[in-house]
């Protein structure tokens, strides 16, 4: 039998990581949870970049057991991108990474995806507290001696504007 634990997430140029997945401590049940997909966009914002997937779990191999495949890592968040010369956000503007399925307890759960990049630009925002989001999705959770996934990294938002109300998640740059 063989246990493997989950990788941790990769380090984007922005410097934010995803956390890693959980160890089993198990030597003959499932295997750790991937790690955290890495935020991603470059510093300038002159690039927007998609938040990147979250690590798959490795497969286990058991004697007595056979053969189960590792969970997929969530999906990255997206690309939002708003010019205006007015912005009135009454909802929730969101590039957040996927969450992924918990660990069965014979495999560990996929790390989340990380969040995407948000830029807005316009004269006058208004935009809520919270209601510009981009974060990472949770990994999955574990089971028995199965790992669970690694959280993914933040997302980037960008506001610019000459009036802005509000405040986004993670802290706008």
């Amino acid at each position: 039998d063989q246990s493997v634990n989950g990788g941790n997430g990769g380090q984007s140029s922005f410097g934010y990581t995803g956390t890693g997945g959980a160890s089993n401590g198990s030597t003959n049940r499932g295997t750790g949870g991937g790690g955290g997909g890495s935020a991603m966009s470059d510093s300038s914002w002159t690039l927007l970049i998609p938040g990147s997937g979250g690590g798959a779990s490795a497969a286990y191999q058991g004697k007595a057991t056979g053969q189960f495949n590792g969970q997929a890592g969530g999906n990255g968040g997206g690309i939002i991108h708003f010019y205006a010369r007015y912005l009135n956000n009454n909802g929730t503007i969101s590039a957040n990474g996927q969450t992924t399925s918990n660990a069965t307890c014979r495999v560990g759960a996929g790390g989340g995806g990380a969040g995407g990049a948000i830029s807005i630009q316009a004269q006058i925002a208004t935009i809520g507290t919270s209601k510009v989001v981009a974060v990472g999705g949770n990994g999955g959770s574990p089971c028995g001696a199965a790992g669970g996934g690694g959280q993914g990294g933040l997302g980037r938002i960008r506001l610019a504007a000459n009036v802005l109300v509000g405040a986004a998640n993670p802290a706008a740059e």
